[in-house]
Parts: structure tokens; sequence; C-alpha cells
């Protein structure tokens, strides 16, 4: 029992590794499962309000939890055609998407996404304008299942990754009885005390090393080992009893602890000096051989430390740059959608031109990540009142509009 235990001397094994990749991969998942999961809660919307027939206005909506941007509207009475386009994901898959024609010859693309969802979009739009007495439309596109999925998959693995290191045990606390006959053992988990436990260690013959090694994950088949040992208690009628569960990557601290354990139980001694008499006659007679001395220098060789080498820390170097790029692939997704700029506006400028603040002259150009709609660009053209002539450019999401700016016919 606790309350009769009276720890006499205390012995502490460790410290083993805590294997801080473990920590950084769970972080890592948990933070990139965050940002998808925020990158998910964005929804485009297209949503048409006709009060009275001939009346009304559609509009193309960013939204999120927070906030809804109107990206751009138009008058529904504008809209002279709705029409369905069959297109394909890089992957191969069939899409779709509706474009509505307006009057003025422009293209607006709404409900983009896969079949058959994109086709039922396109079939309830078409129903709102071919029928003046619908008051309202709402077509929302949301990502995938397959989306969802994804990030549940990087939050499982963070949580087994930080589990593995939260319960990885760093180091022991053995404490003897002063009757000599117990042991009470506590493990630490990065500096955290796990529970006690007690050992009746009376029958005590023998505490030896067993040894044993692994070659981690990352590494190549032909590498040096990483060598581990646990201790074992072997008591009487040949029953052996693991002082800590699992073998352990500090051999060296296995050693030390065998040593000082032995010594405090009893097990052994030092040895007495000899005189010269005694001596003479030990020569005469075969020696003991120490039945640790093999394990020792065993482990003495297994721990020393390993050389350097190329193809090894080469690797571990592709693995942490493979990570780091998925990480800043997985930043610059999650920025451009909560961004809206999932489009990009390429301009060439033949003539002067202006975009806002922005002014081009011939021969320069720019390219900038914009959310999709429609834009005016400003075109210096003589002949018309202002000699400023505004073109409508459509920017569609996912995509790169090319535009050379100059005045049209």
């Amino acid at each position: 029992m606790e309350a009769d235990f009276s720890a006499t001397r205390t012995l502490h094994y460790g410290p083993l590794p805590r294997h801080w990749g473990k920590l950084a991969l769970g972080v890592l998942s948990f933070l990139l499962a965050g940002l998808f999961a925020v990158t998910m809660v964005h929804r485009r919307a297209f949503l048409c309000d006709r009060p009275s027939p001939g009346r009304g206005t559609c509009r193309i909506v960013s939204e999120t939890p927070w906030t809804a941007t109107v990206e751009h509207s138009f008058n529904v009475s504008a809209v002279r055609e709705v029409r369905w386009r069959d297109t394909t994901s890089p992957k191969g898959g069939k899409k779709g998407e509706t474009v509505l024609v307006l009057a003025s010859g422009h293209e607006i693309r709404v409900a983009t996404g896969p079949q058959p969802a994109s086709r039922a979009a396109f079939e309830r739009i078409k129903y709102f304008f071919d029928n003046p007495g619908e008051a309202t439309l709402g077509e929302r596109v949301a990502p995938s299942a397959w989306f969802w999925l994804g990030v549940l998959l990087m939050l499982a693995a963070g949580l087994v990754l930080l589990s593995m290191f939260a319960r990885a045990v760093t180091a022991f606390r053995i404490e003897l009885d002063d009757s000599g006959g117990r042991l009470r053992i506590q493990a630490s988990h990065h500096g955290v005390h796990g529970r006690r436990r007690q050992l009746d260690v009376r029958g005590l013959r023998e505490i030896f090393v067993e040894t044993s090694s692994f070659i981690p994950w990352h590494a190549k088949s032909s590498s040096t080992p990483i060598p581990t040992a646990r201790l074992l208690l072997k008591f009487a009628g040949n029953r052996t009893v693991p002082l800590t569960p699992g073998f352990l990557e500090n051999p060296a601290a296995t050693v030390d602890l065998k040593n000082e354990l032995g010594s405090a139980l009893g097990l052994w001694h030092e040895p007495e000096v000899q005189t010269g008499e005694s001596t003479r006659a030990a020569d005469d007679e075969p020696m003991l051989q120490d039945p640790y001395t093999d394990v020792d220098a065993q482990l003495a060789a297994a721990s020393q430390p390993e050389r350097f080498s190329w193809k090894v820390h080469g690797r571990r170097m592709l693995l942490l740059g493979g990570v780091l790029l998925v990480g800043s692939l997985a930043f610059l997704l999650v920025s451009t959608y909560l961004t809206g700029e999932t489009g990009r506006l390429t301009v060439r400028c033949e003539h002067r031109c202006r975009f806002g603040a922005t002014e081009c002259l011939p021969g320069g150009g720019w390219s900038s990540p914009m959310k999709p709609g429609a834009y005016t660009i400003e075109v210096w053209n003589p002949e018309v009142p202002g000699n400023w002539q505004k073109i409508l450019v459509e920017v569609r999401d996912g995509e790169t509009t090319q535009f050379i700016c100059r005045p049209g016919r």
C-alpha cells in the first residue's frame, strides 16, 4: 500500500528521447486542418430578387459566416439568354456551368461545379428567368464532401501524433522501500508525472539487460539501427518481469540503472582486494566471467554516436522540405479563398489605359489576382466624348483572363 511505503533511496532512469518531430507534425496537421476548414466556410452564391415582372436585381456574392461581399450585380431584365455549357476539371471529371448572356453581349458564368449538381442548378436558374412570376432565386456553390473528408483525416492524423508525443515516457523515478522488498516506479511524460505502481522484489535472483534495435521508418533499410534496451528482473522459477514497459532508446542509462539497482538491492558488491597469495591461488582456478560483461560491451558499442550519413540526413531534409512545401501551398490556397481572389486579370497595353488608380502606357502591362466578376477598364480614345472609352472585362473563377487594352471598334 502507498501509506506504508517509506522510500529510502531514489533512482532516476533517463532522460529518454522526446521525439519533437511528432509534436511538430501533429501541430502542423492541426494548423492545416484549421486553414482548410476556414476555406470551407467560404461559399459563392448567385442571388436574384424580382419584386415584380420587369424589375429586380441579381447579385454574385462571396459569403462567409461573418461577411457577404457583392462581387457583381446586374438587372434581371438585362439577361437575354440562359445557356448550359459542359466543362471538365483538370483531372478529367465532368463539370458544367450556367452562362448568362446579357443584352450588352457579355457573358457571366454562375453555378459552376460538378455534374449533376451544376445541371440541376442550371434548370432552376433557367426556370427563374423563363417565368416572370418567380420572385426569388438562390444558388450556392460550396466545397465538396471530399474536402470535408480531407479535413477530418488531417484532424485524425494530428490527434494521433499529438497523443503519441504526449504519451511518450521521458524519464522514470524508481524508489526503494526501507524494507528492501518493494520498488515504487513512476513514469514522467515531459515533466508530468504519471501513475505510481509498486513491484514486489522479494525473491529476486538476477537483473539483466535485454537489447534490441530498430530502423526509423524514414531511414533506409541499410541504415545503422538505433539501439534500445530494457531491464528485466528474474525471480525464482525463471519468472521474469520487465521493470519498464517496452524497449527504450537510452541503452547507456539502462546499464547505469542496472548497476545502481543491483547495488541498492544487494545483488552484488565491489570485489575485495586480494593478497598476492590468494591471487596466485586464483590463477590456478578458472575465473568466473561476469554475466553482464558482454551486454555492457554490446550496449557501449551500440550507443556510440552514429557516423554522419548524407543518405539518411538527405532524406530527412527532403521530408522537411516536403512538409514546408505542402504547408506553403496550403497557405496560398487558403489565403486565396479567404480574399476571394480566385481569378486573375492580365492586361497588355497597346494604348494608354487606366484601371482605378492604376494607369498603363503603351508597351506596359500588369497582372494581378482578382475576385470573379465584371470590371471596367478605360482606354484613351480621341474619337469618343470625354476621350475615355469604357470596356467591360469579365474575370472568371479559377481562370486567367487575358486582355489587350486598345480602343474598341
